[in-house]
């Protein structure tokens, strides 16, 4: 009877407790939701690592590629049965996959390099994927709750080694598919994007305490105290990351040309400029900001940022002048030497003073306004000698410099009004004289019209800061149309100059001025719209136009970067009228999804022609039918993955859609099976884009003495989505 009884007090404990477990991991699981917004720096984390991510999982070919793949689907489907845990740590499974396949398939390895120099790249694809983890780990809400140490330390992670590492795996893709000039450009900015990102004084989201907390004094009283939130990195981090960014360029640099280094002054002063180029950033971004970590000792300091500061002007302006100037504008320069190298000297260091003078805020309090006038007319002055322009033109730019000098202290709009037209009449004279009378083609369009474009563009350029001072008294719709007019006609000459090369090769226009352009282009039209001279509208406009530039990059006509430019106006429709808000966003309905996906269908079969222009590009090959198809069901997917994630909150039936959506794609791209209809020359296709057939799956049924129809592949798509939907299917959990 007493052996009954504690068995009934047992039983009836296990109950309590089992109640009590029960009702913790259903709280625990309601809280562990996956949700991209939870970390509040997920976004700025994205930008350095998925680049990075997809670098790393490229190169280690189709076998890491399928791993990462079917990881992150299996983690997704375990997130729709509210198994939290089980997703994270499918993640991990599957990126420590993919860098054993990286790693046993030898992709790592680059014939010619030493072992040592191969090994390091593997262990930096390594960490590179270990980042991704944590990056992952931090998009689960439950790791913040349960775990807020190892969040914090995550977090700290993330910001500490992704300049190093994430920016490494960049520059050494681009080291090793580019020219080493170029690479050494697109190296130095990807190091400064990195920087900009991650060693900044960012407050940390996963933060030890909170703002607000309540401290308990000897009485037992609770006060209320205030705690300084603290930096994600800390002084040591953000100084290794500084020292990075100045120097791993140059190394990379070094090492690409370490037999010619010495042959020829050119590597010399493409170094001086990668070497100055990221001083120049970081005093220019403010070293409050990008310098933090040594603003505890004040005493001197502006005295060293100064000197600082005009040490890296000069060295960039050396720089500047030997590798760009006569390297690659030796044959306007009419001026026999060594007076031009005397002349040409004293133009780039007196512009480089005054534009000096005016980043240190001396023009006025330290210089007199005169002497920065003096600068310009001996720069300008110089600048039309030394290029052969004739005596009676002189006295234009100094015209020009003196009126800019007078519009710089006055801000009168008259005085700039002879700046510009002083600036457009040297300029059309410099048109005229080399390149406006010559009768041939550039990229299929006549010179003389693409020199009247080019003008136009930069008459445009020198007006429009007029414009934007006048903006708050004139309506800010002109303001925009006169922009967007601005962006149009850049993206149409630069879709013919970047099309057109020389006889040995190379680019007219080099593919990073495209890409400088476009992020000046989206950098300002944002830092209008804040300061309030733009619309949000216009803004939108503007800054969709830029991106789409980019695709230039891969497509060669202006009617599919057109495309491309409707393709992103309808992705990022929803963002800009809910402004981007998560309670914004709530207004959506569900018919308002629906429409978006239409619309997103639509705009993706309008830019069919763009889609496969940068399919074939990419791989190399034309595509073919199902991977066209798979491309748009793709794209769909991803673009309403965060729609669907703000509007519908933790709907499953939405996320299964989504889910099914991207698994069809995938599909199709990957296994590529026939379709019931041929591409052909017609309604959907021109003579050149018409896609590729396979006639058979030997590669994965084997040899087949009979022609089949391509059942198996379907029946296996047919098979894995049901497998997809039974899987992913809601289960009701009882008490």
């Amino acid at each position: 009877m007493y052996r009954s009884a504690m068995t009934t007090t047992t039983t009836r404990r296990r109950r309590v407790l089992t109640g009590k477990t029960m009702k913790m991991m259903r709280m625990r699981m309601r809280a562990s939701e996956s949700n991209a917004r939870a970390w509040g720096h997920s976004a700025r984390a994205s930008v350095g690592l998925i680049p990075a991510l997809c670098v790393t999982v490229a190169s280690g070919g189709e076998t890491s590629m399928t791993i990462v793949f079917v990881g992150l689907m299996v983690a997704y489907v375990l997130d729709l049965m509210r198994a939290a845990e089980g997703a994270l740590g499918t993640t991990w499974c599957a990126l420590a996959g993919a860098f054993a396949a990286h790693a046993f398939g030898a992709t790592w390895i680059t014939p010619g390099m030493p072992v040592l120099v191969n090994f390091v790249v593997l262990m930096l694809n390594g960490a590179n994927l270990m980042l991704g983890g944590l990056w992952v780990t931090l998009q689960f809400r439950w790791v913040h709750h349960a775990y807020p140490g190892a969040a914090a330390t995550c977090e700290r992670a993330i910001f500490a080694y992704a300049p190093l590492v994430c920016g490494t795996v960049i520059a050494w893709a681009f080291a090793t598919s580019m020219n080493a000039q170029i690479a050494s450009l697109y190296i130095s900015m990807t190091y400064i994007i990195m920087h900009r990102l991650f060693m900044f004084p960012i407050i940390a989201e996963c933060a030890y305490v909170e703002e607000n907390a309540f401290e308990r004094s000897a009485s037992g009283t609770a006060t209320k105290t205030t705690h300084k939130r603290r930096v994600v990195t800390t002084p040591s981090d953000a100084k290794s990351g500084t020292i990075a960014t100045v120097s791993l360029p140059l190394m990379f640099y070094v090492g690409l040309n370490f037999w010619q280094i010495f042959a020829d002054f050119e590597h010399l002063f493409t170094c001086l400029m990668l070497v100055s180029s990221p001083v120049l950033y970081f005093i220019s971004a403010g070293t409050e900001r990008s310098l933090w970590w040594i603003a505890e000792n004040k005493s001197g300091s502006e005295t060293l940022e100064s000197l600082i500061l005009v040490a890296a002007f000069a060295l960039f302006a050396a720089g500047f002048e030997g590798g760009i100037i006569f390297a690659g504008f030796a044959e306007y320069i009419q001026v026999p030497a060594p007076l031009s190298y005397v002349m040409v000297t004293i133009s780039v260091y007196s512009a480089s003073a005054a534009f000096l003078a005016h980043c240190m805020n001396a023009v006025g309090s330290i210089l007199p306004v005169g002497v920065m006038q003096g600068a310009l007319v001996l720069a300008t002055s110089n600048a039309m000698i030394v290029i052969g322009a004739p005596m009676m033109m002189v006295p234009v730019p100094v015209i020009g410099s003196i009126a800019f000098a007078r519009y710089y202290q006055s801000q009168q709009l008259h005085d700039y009004i002879v700046f510009a037209c002083s600036a457009a009449t040297c300029f059309g004279w410099f048109m005229l004289n080399h390149f406006w009378s010559l009768d041939i083609n550039v990229g299929g369009v006549s010179l003389s019209y693409l020199c009247l474009g080019i003008f136009i563009l930069s008459v445009s350029a020198v007006v429009l800061p007029s414009v934007l001072n006048v903006a708050r008294h004139i309506r800010r719709s002109f303001v925009g149309v006169f922009i967007l007019a601005y962006v149009a006609l850049l993206a149409a000459i630069e879709q013919v100059l970047s099309h057109a090369i020389h006889d040995d090769g190379s680019t007219i226009y080099p593919p990073y001025l495209v890409l400088v352009t476009s992020v000046l282009g989206v950098l300002a039209s944002r830092s209008l719209i804040l300061d309030g001279r733009l619309t949000q509208t216009f803004g939108w406009l503007a800054q969709s136009a830029c991106l789409a530039k980019l695709s230039m990059l891969l497509i060669p006509r202006l009617s599919e970067m057109f495309s491309v430019f409707i393709v992103l106006l309808t992705v990022s429709a929803p963002y800009v009228k809910f402004q981007g808000s998560r309670r914004m966003m709530h207004r959506m309905t569900g018919g308002h999804c629906a429409m978006y996906a239409a619309s997103l269908v639509v705009s993706l079969l309008f830019a069919r022609f763009a889609m496969f222009d940068i399919i074939f590009e990419m791989t190399g090959h034309r595509p073919t039918d199902a991977v066209m198809l798979g491309g748009v069901l793709v794209m769909t997917g991803a673009s309403l993955v965060p729609v669907t994630a703000n509007v519908m909150g933790d709907e499953p039936v939405s996320k299964r859609l989504v889910m099914l959506l991207l698994a069809s794609g995938v599909f199709f791209v990957t296994f590529r099976p026939p379709l019931p209809w041929k591409g052909e020359v017609g309604m959907w296709y021109d003579a050149e884009h018409v896609p590729d057939t396979e006639d058979d799956d030997a590669r994965m049924y084997g040899a087949r003495e009979t022609v089949h129809h391509g059942w198996p592949s379907w029946l296996l798509m047919l098979s894995f989505l049901t497998a997809l939907v039974a899987v992913s299917s809601p289960r009701e959990q009882g008490e």
